[in-house]
């Protein structure tokens, strides 16, 4: 449930929505044969976001196409992602020129994954007790759900700590812990051979966190669940590999980013400049949205510092 007599702060993981709007609108071009369906696409959503969830502050995250400390610590990390698609990568920049134009604050850090700067501002905005809209289809995001923080994922559905609860029967701090013991083949984070989702989050549920686990392996045999002892070998086994993997799927809240937050403040959008990337991209539906008074640019310029 979202706290309304807060402040609330939009956090718009702009990677993800990036990359859906570019295979929601694949053939969309302008009379120029300038492809355009990703900035339509992201356009498109982060005005429903904005417009259904009214914030005080919105800030979007982009990755960085550098590596980062996880890299460091893995080389494989990601390792089977491919790259961006050209068609996309020559809409990134387009993109953001808008969205600045609009007034909006983005944020990309060197050699910073998005996924640390989110967690990072998260946990800044909820020091402030802030209401914090994490605006991600990534399920990784939920490890930072608390009190002052929620999730809205693509479907525009609210996930809580008691939608974490009921659907995991743990809470979301100790999500990664889960995810460490099974892995995630989607960022190529190994886990522990023969451990899967329902082991890992009947485990997690028992021990709170792999830690506990591990300082109290051998009671696992005494658990109902099936193959107990090829359980506590491959952990055995496999420890290095847990723990790393454990700090490859946890989201570090502590990048040194405090100074930029009173930065990161819509300003007046640019009204000659969106005019013309509008009128560039033919994007008619935006260039009336400019003067609309329920719109999304006067909605910017009645939120700016």
């Amino acid at each position: 449930m979202i706290n309304n007599h807060k402040k609330k702060v939009l956090i718009i993981d702009g990677h993800v929505y990036f990359y859906q709007s570019y295979y929601a609108y694949p053939l969309l071009k302008n009379d120029k044969g300038e492809n355009c369906g990703a900035i339509y696409g992201f356009l498109k959503k982060i005005k429903t976001l904005i417009l259904n969830f009214q914030p005080k502050k919105i800030i979007i995250v982009f990755d960085t196409p550098l590596p980062t400390f996880r890299h460091t610590l893995f080389s494989d990390y990601k390792s089977n992602r491919n790259k961006m698609p050209s068609l996309l990568q020559q809409q990134i920049i387009p993109l953001k020129s808008i969205i600045l134009a609009m007034g909006i604050p983005i944020i990309t850090l060197p050699h910073v994954e998005a996924d640390d700067i989110i967690g990072t501002l998260t946990h800044l905005g909820s020091k402030k007790n802030e209401t914090i809209l994490i605006c991600s289809n990534d399920n990784d995001m939920n490890q930072l759900i608390n009190k002052n923080v929620i999730r809205i994922n693509n479907k525009m559905k609210i996930i809580g700590i008691q939608e974490i609860k009921k659907k995991y029967e743990i809470l979301p701090q100790y999500l990664p812990h889960v995810s460490a013991l099974m892995g995630d083949k989607s960022d190529n984070i190994p886990g522990i051979y023969g451990i899967g989702k329902k082991i890992a989050t009947i485990l997690i549920k028992k021990f709170n966190t792999i830690n506990i686990l591990y300082e109290n392996i051998n009671i696992i045999k005494n658990m109902n669940i099936r193959g107990t002892l090829n359980i506590i070998k491959n952990l055995k086994e496999q420890k290095k590999t847990a723990f790393l993997s454990l700090k490859l799927v946890t989201i570090n809240n502590k990048i040194n980013i405090e100074k930029k937050w009173n930065e990161l403040n819509c300003i007046t959008p640019n009204i000659k400049l969106l005019n013309l990337f509008f009128k560039q991209y033919q994007f008619k539906s935006w260039l009336i949205d400019i003067n609309n008074n329920f719109g999304l640019i006067r909605y910017i310029e009645n939120i700016k510092v």
